[in-house]
């Protein structure tokens, strides 16, 4: 099984053993689950595991005018099927490469710099 995360959680309901998650905005997932799909975040001790360090994920930059977080593609590593696409976010290591449906890459500069590079065009 893949883990995700550590995220915090923003609501709990032990009696039925679910609990919701602060997700990423760009996540597709639901944000609630039931406990037998959570583990606990144990913080990892760098000097004593140095090779189990995490590259610390950048902050989301924060819009002036809307007040929404954003975070920006720095590349598009590859194109799967039904029109996804998969990112490299500005800042982060491919433990944080997402599948992107080609709906949020449309309008992005990365989308054109990846199609050009593979010899593509934008309709396939």
């Amino acid at each position: 099984m893949r883990w995700d995360g550590p995220y915090n959680v923003v609501q709990a309901w032990p009696n039925s053993s679910v609990y919701t998650l602060d997700l990423p905005e760009h996540s597709n997932a639901f944000p609630t689950f039931h406990s037998s799909l959570l583990k606990p975040y144990i913080h990892n001790d760098d000097e004593c595991y140095p090779s189990r360090a995490r590259e610390v994920e950048p902050p989301p930059v924060l819009d002036p005018d809307t007040g929404e977080k954003h975070q920006f593609v720095e590349r598009i590593l590859d194109r799967g099927r039904g029109w996804q696409y998969l990112v490299r976010w500005v800042g982060s290591g491919p433990e944080h490469d997402l599948w992107l449906p080609g709906s949020q890459v449309d309008d992005l500069k990365a989308l054109d710099v990846f199609l050009q590079e593979h010899n593509l065009d934008s309709d396939g």
